[in-house]
């Protein structure tokens, strides 16, 4: 039997997670540079880069309300390669700045994937993108946070990537 109890809260639930589908092509791109990197490391990093993204953008399912809709007008590509091959050549630098923020009980092995995925784009868009505001940046990768975890770790990630772009970003 339905609990109307049960069913509003999977209603929250669902309603919570949900990605926020934003139109803008950079905030789309930086979800599916997630996404590619996050099946990368799934696969420990044996599969074809661009096979996942053009399963990904082919396959891709943004929202109920959109099915499945054509992304390449709606992605930047350039800077979806951009990110993924940036955090691939750098990640065992990056993890190490990653590391350096977190508190003893905690290490980059223990971080849950998608978490990792987030510090380290979010590191190479600090580090290499300069002409990106750094409020921009914090507030698409706590955006992105949302679609996946629960208050307690997106404030956890919200605080560690302040940290970092206080670090990277300090004149």
């Amino acid at each position: 039997m339905n609990d109307p109890k049960n069913s509003k809260i999977n209603s929250d639930l669902k309603k919570n997670n949900q990605i926020k589908f934003k139109k803008n092509p950079r905030s789309l791109s930086r979800l599916l540079a997630l996404q590619i990197l996050f099946t990368d490391d799934f696969f420990r990093n044996g599969s074809d880069i661009k096979s996942i993204k053009k399963d990904l953008i082919e396959n891709y399912i943004l929202h109920e309300e959109y099915d499945s809709v054509d992304l390449t007008d709606m992605i930047d590509d350039k800077f979806i390669d951009q990110l993924v091959f940036g955090v691939k050549e750098n990640f065992e630098e990056f993890d190490q700045q990653i590391s350096g923020f977190l508190q003893a009980r905690y290490s980059v092995e223990t971080l849950d994937s998608v978490e990792l995925q987030i510090f380290r784009l979010a590191i190479y868009e600090l580090k290499y993108l300069l002409e990106i505001p750094t409020n921009a940046i914090i507030n698409e990768y706590v955006d992105l946070a949302g679609g996946f975890f629960v208050e307690k770790k997106i404030k956890f990630i919200n605080g560690l990537v302040n940290a970092l772009a206080k670090e990277l970003r300090k004149a």
